[in-house]
């Protein structure tokens, strides 16, 4: 299942090191937003990573998206989109 992780997070340190895992896990398509297909177990993995990091004034967002529903999405401007899935019609 695809996941789109958000995260905003003022501390230049544990931003990166969120950032540095999730780079593990899927692409960045923003700066603070990640495309992950992830199965359960890896899904699973993530979570207790970023839940070892979350101190502080953390704010992180999951959002699961049906691979249906992403291949019905639209990029507008540069446009990255994971391998091997269909998605982003540039409009």
């Amino acid at each position: 299942m695809i996941h789109i992780i958000t995260y905003d997070i003022e501390d230049d340190k544990e931003r990166n090191r969120v950032s540095k895992i999730l780079e593990g896990y899927g692409i960045r398509v923003q700066e603070s937003v990640f495309e992950c297909n992830l199965n359960q177990k890896r899904y699973e993995e993530l979570l207790l990573k970023l839940r070892k990091l979350a101190k502080g004034n953390f704010n992180i967002r999951i959002y699961p998206i049906c691979k249906d529903c992403f291949s019905k999405s639209v990029g507008i401007g540069e446009v990255k989109h994971y391998p091997g899935l269909k998605g982003y019609e540039i409009v």
